[in-house]
């Protein structure tokens, strides 16, 4: 259960920055004062031109109508926790809209013309029914954060690996068994969250995520990493939690940048060689792993900064 707690906690800092983009969304952008809220479709028909900002969460909504169009100045939508089964293809009328969350609804298609809305930078759609994205989703050129946690999802989305300027993506809590090599295209990454899936492989082409530095990998059927993974060097949190790891590859000591790592409840019998050299780690969990006193007085004294936690 702490496991579970510390993952999650790593999550969400990750997603702070992503929080604080949502905020500033609801902000003006000239005046700096916050934008008013419209917290329900009547009151929003009133003056549909001044509606900037629109929460229908939990109003038990089965669909959007046609009438969504009105609102042409919407920079945010929230439709989180409704009945929705699909996104509509009016939507793509909203081309200033910059967040559109979906959240916990019934969703199990997207109408291809969502793919239209060229300003949007933030798309929610956790906790759906989604099995496949429209292939029209490569059009979403401002798009940098995609979160697809607890979906549907056996296969990675072929189309996410052509949405080359995210900047986060997160297909957490689904049932994929392997990544593309054409991963590798998503060179803007910073954040990746995989957790709670069942891949047993990584491909060699995850090393061309170059700008990456929050990867989540927790609760997967992991037996090794690639040989190229240390050329992640901009990595700065890695957590690989309940896999099947053994040890680590040859190289793995050049992600010099790498603060926080999680190796609890894997199949490690001693402790990596490569850890003894990481001096920038804050934080390294080896919880789970029967290693000798000897052996972790070594690491101590080789990591005497860092905070080590058997």
């Amino acid at each position: 259960m702490k496991n579970i707690l510390f993952t999650t906690f790593l999550v969400l800092a990750s997603f702070a920055l992503t929080a604080q983009k949502t905020k500033q969304a609801k902000t003006n952008p000239q005046r700096g004062t916050p934008l008013k809220a419209y917290l329900s479709l009547a009151e929003a028909y009133q003056a549909p031109n001044q509606v900037n900002v629109l929460n229908l969460r939990q109003q038990k909504l089965t669909q959007l109508t046609d009438s969504i169009v009105a609102f042409k100045n919407l920079v945010m939508l929230n439709l989180m926790k409704n009945q929705l089964t699909s996104l509509p293809a009016s939507l793509q009328y909203l081309q200033k809209l910059n967040i559109l969350i979906a959240d916990q609804n019934l969703l199990n298609s997207i109408d291809p013309a969502v793919g239209n809305l060229k300003s949007l930078k933030e798309l929610q759609l956790k906790k759906n029914q989604l099995n496949a994205l429209p292939t029209s989703f490569v059009g979403l050129k401002s798009l940098e954060t995609l979160e697809l946690a607890y979906n549907k999802f056996s296969n990675f989305p072929e189309v996410v690996s052509e949405m080359i300027f995210l900047k986060n993506l997160s297909l957490s809590h689904n049932t994929l068994s392997k990544l593309p090599e054409s991963i590798a295209n998503l060179t803007r990454l910073k954040m990746l969250d995989l957790g709670d899936n069942q891949i047993q492989v990584l491909p060699d082409q995850i090393s061309k995520l170059i700008n990456l530095e929050t990867l989540l990998l927790e609760n997967n059927q992991l037996t090794e990493l690639p040989g190229s993974f240390g050329e992640l060097r901009r990595l700065k949190v890695l957590v690989l939690t309940n896999n099947q790891l053994n040890g680590l590859p040859s190289g793995f000591e050049k992600l010099i940048l790498l603060e926080t790592l999680v190796l609890t409840d894997n199949q490690f019998s001693e402790i990596p060689e490569a850890l003894y050299s990481m001096k920038k780690l804050q934080l390294l969990v080896l919880k789970g792993s029967n290693f000798d006193e000897d052996s972790r007085n070594r690491l101590k004294k080789a990591l005497p900064d860092t905070d080590i936690r058997f």
